[in-house]
């Protein structure tokens, strides 16, 4: 038999084109995932070598206590009137269990309900529309650099404030203008000593919780989405170091705000100034706004707090 021989068919430019076209995209697409895989790398290796202690120093693990009330050599209740004037806010703090406890198991309750409530000891004889619970360290437990986090479940509902805070237990800069606490020149003037919000909700249902650091000259923040804040704990913590402080949701990074100047009204972090730790849940006022009644009750849970020492340089 003859066999007939086929011609190889010729190639045109534009499948040529059209093949490295191909290739040239798979190399892209390829590269593209290895620069990704580095940085990821790159970012888990600065995270495993961040200036912290690995295992926490100082530990409250609220849902493994067998208590149902929280130690008072730790936590303070803060149940002082004037503390709800100063954003507006519609809710009395008190010590009662309704607002305020341990559920083994759980964790730390801190329960927002709508009822009237004056406080025995204010001068002004308020009345208030809502009860709520807010605790402290501000005598027991305090630091100027480390990594404070807490494992939160939030409320739901229009109009609740919770927030994981700090504020400063010595007062530093503000004591030496203002030694008997009696003129000071305006709402801001506390800042000079700072104020660092490691988590606060606006009741907003999208989810986007917030941290800032508020200083004297200016609030710095940023917003991250945690859709599930409901539903599930989630850990959220702040960084504090001699030149920056980060903010993470479940040791994942959203924010880092830098040292830009030796000010302590633009930077109040330093080693003489010493933070305290404050958990609590406001309704309405500047931050909740309109509170919407039919949520009630609301529950802040907490899980457990801990804090890991700076072992870090400190360049001051």
């Amino acid at each position: 038999m003859n066999q007939i021989k086929q011609k190889p068919k010729k190639v045109t430019k534009k499948q040529q084109f059209f093949t490295f076209s191909v290739v040239v995209l798979i190399s892209l697409i390829v590269t593209g995932l290895a620069l990704c895989a580095m940085f990821a790398i790159n970012q888990q290796a600065e995270r495993n070598n961040a200036p912290f202690t690995e295992q926490p120093m100082w530990v409250q693990d609220f849902s493994s206590s067998k208590n149902t009330s929280i130690d008072p050599t730790v936590w303070r209740y803060s149940t002082n009137p004037n503390i709800p004037g100063y954003n507006n806010e519609k809710q009395a703090y008190t010590s009662n269990a309704q607002n305020i406890r341990i559920e083994p198991n759980t964790g730390l309750i801190i329960e927002a309900h709508k009822g009237k409530y004056r406080y025995p000891n204010d001068p002004q004889s308020r009345m208030f529309e809502y009860t709520s619970g807010r605790i402290d360290t501000q005598h027991s437990f305090n630091f100027s650099y480390g990594k404070v986090e807490a494992t939160i479940m939030l409320p739901k509902g229009r109009g609740v404030w919770p927030a994981f805070w700090l504020l400063s237990a010595n007062e530093p800069y503000t004591s030496k203008l203002d030694s008997d606490n009696t003129t000071r020149p305006d709402e801001r003037f506390y800042m000079k000593d700072g104020e660092i919000d490691i988590m606060e909700y606006y009741g907003d249902p999208g989810g986007h919780v917030e941290g800032t650091l508020h200083t004297y000259a200016r609030s710095h923040e940023n917003r991250v989405t945690v859709s599930d804040y409901a539903e599930k704990f989630h850990t959220y913590a702040v960084e504090i170091e001699p030149t920056k402080v980060t903010w993470t949701v479940d040791d994942k990074p959203y924010f880092t705000y830098s040292k830009t100047s030796k000010n302590t009204d633009e930077w109040p972090i330093g080693s003489d100034n010493q933070f305290y730790i404050i958990l609590n849940l406001a309704m309405g006022g500047t931050g909740g706004g309109e509170i919407d009644d039919t949520a009630a009750p609301w529950q802040m849970v907490v899980k457990n707090v801990k804090f890991y020492d700076y072992v870090g340089h400190n360049p001051y």
